[in-house]
C-alpha cells in the first residue's frame, strides 16, 4: 500500500504561538524554561497531527532557522562572536540576530521561496565536532507516540554549498563534515530509526563535475551502518542527475512532481529494484489547493506497480505556508474554496493516499 509523509512542518504553531513566545522572550518577559515548554507543546502538537500518515517527520522543529541549527549541531559557530558550546538560548538568537559587539550572521532566500536562511560562517579553521543531545531528545520524545519516525536532516554538501568560506575552499571541509554525519546515522541505526529523510536541495541548481562529484564523497562514508536514506530533493527537474544519484547509497528518492511532473516518467525508467519513490504532488510552497483527482489519476497506474514503494507527500516542507486559515485572516467562504494551507495540505495528503490504497484494493488506512 502506499505510504503517506511529509517532508516537514510549521514550527509557528497555531494563531502564531511561537512568534509571540520568542518577543516576550527576547523582551525578558519570559524564562528560558518557559520557552523550551513552549517549543516541546509545539512539537508534540504538531507530531500528533501526522498520526495517521504512515512517518512522524522529526528533526524539522526550529525556534529560528534550520539551517543555522545544524551549524550549531556540528559546531560550526563563528569565532567572532566569542561563544562556548553549548550555546544558551541567548547566544543561539545572538547569532541570527547580532549582539552588542557583533553583526548577525548573513540572510539569503531559500531557492526561490519566500523563506530565508541563515549562512553558516566558515574558514580554514573550521573543524566539525556533532553534538546530537537536542535532536536525540526529541527523537526520544516522538517515540512516545508508538508511530514510525523519520527523521530528517539537511544533507552535508547542501549544507557546504549554502554556506560562506573564508580562506578556504568548501569542499577541502567536506570529510570532516561527513565524518560527523555519519557518527549521527550509526546512532540512529542503533536507536532503531528505520527511515532517515536526508534533504539535499542543490540538485535543484546547475552543478559542475566538482560538487557532484562531492556526493560520491560524502556518501562514501554512509555505506554502512545506518538507516534507510531517502534523498529529498524539490523545485526542479533532478532527472538529469540520475547517473549521480542512482550510484549514492541511498534507499528512496523524493522528487518535487508540482514544478517538474516530467521528471516521473524518468524516474520510472531508472528507479533501482529497491527505492522507494516519493510523490511530491500537493503544492507545499503554495496557498492554492490540490486537484485531488487529476493527482490521483497522475498516481493511479503506480500504486500497484510499486505497491508500498509509492510514498505520498507535498513537493517541499510546509513551512513555507501558515498552519491553517486562523493564521491568515482569511475565513470567507470564497478564500476557503481556493485556499490549502499546512493543515489542509496534510489532509490532502491523508486523502490522496488512502483514495489510492482504496482503488488498488488495499485498506485504507495510510
Amino acid at each position: 500500500m502506499a505510504v503517506a509523509h511529509i517532508l516537514g512542518y510549521p514550527s509557528l504553531g497555531e494563531r502564531r504561538a511561537l512568534k509571540f513566545a520568542l518577543e516576550a522572550f527576547w523582551k525578558g518577559d519570559l524564562s528560558t524554561a518557559a520557552l523550551q515548554e513552549v517549543g516541546k507543546g509545539l512539537r508534540e502538537q504538531h507530531w500528533k497531527k501526522q498520526e495517521q500518515l504512515g512517518f512522524v517527520t522529526i528533526g524539522d522543529f526550529t525556534f529560528y532557522d534550520h539551517v543555522l541549527d545544524h551549524a550549531v549541531m556540528l559546531g560550526a559557530v563563528p569565532e567572532r562572536f566569542g561563544l562556548q558550546l553549548p550555546l544558551t538560548e541567548q547566544d543561539y538568537f545572538s547569532l541570527a540576530l547580532g549582539s552588542s559587539t557583533q553583526p548577525a550572521m548573513a540572510k539569503a532566500q531559500w531557492f526561490g521561496t519566500a523563506s530565508h536562511y541563515i549562512v553558516p560562517e566558515l574558514n580554514a579553521e573550521t573543524r566539525f565536532s556533532i553534538n546530537v543531545h537536542e535532536f536525540l531528545s526529541q527523537l526520544e520524545d516522538a517515540e512516545k507516540l508508538g508511530r514510525p519516525l523519520k527523521p530528517v536532516l539537511l544533507g552535508p554538501v547542501s549544507f557546504l554549498y549554502l554556506s560562506r568560506a573564508t580562506g578556504v575552499d568548501k569542499l577541502d571541509l567536506l570529510d570532516n563534515l561527513a565524518e560527523q554525519y555519519a557518527l549521527l546515522l550509526r546512532e540512529l541505526y542503533y536507536r532503531k530509526v528505520e527511515w532517515l529523510q536526508i534533504d539535499e536541495p542543490i540538485f535543484a541548481l546547475d552543478l559542475d563535475d566538482h560538487w557532484l562529484k562531492a556526493f560520491e564523497r560524502a556518501y562514501a562514508w554512509f555505506r554502512t551502518t545506518r538507516p534507510k536514506l531517502l534523498l529529498a530533493t524539490y523545485f526542479a527537474n533532478v532527472a538529469r542527475y540520475q547517473g549521480y544519484i542512482t550510484y549514492l547509497p541511498f534507499d528512496g528518492i523524493h522528487i518535487d512532481l508540482v514544478h517538474a511532473p516530467q521528471q516521473l516518467a524518468p524516474w520510472l525508467n531508472a528507479l533501482p529494484g529497491h527505492w522507494v519513490l516519493s510523490a511530491g504532488i500537493v503544492g507545499g510552497d503554495s496557498a492554492m489547493n490540490n486537484d485531488l483527482q487529476r493527482s490521483f489519476e497522475t498516481l493511479r497506474p503506480l500504486v500497484r506497480k510499486l505497491g508500498e514503494r509509492l510514498w505520498v507527500a507535498p513537493n517541499c516542507s510546509l513551512r513555507h505556508t501558515p498552519m491553517n486559515q486562523l493564521d491568515t485572516g482569511a475565513s470567507g467562504t470564497a478564500a476557503k474554496s481556493w485556499l490549502a494551507l499546512a493543515d489542509q495540505k496534510l489532509e490532502e495528503v491523508r486523502a490522496l493516499t488512502a483514495q489510492l490504497n482504496q482503488e488498488a484494493g488495499t485498506p485504507v488506512c495510510v
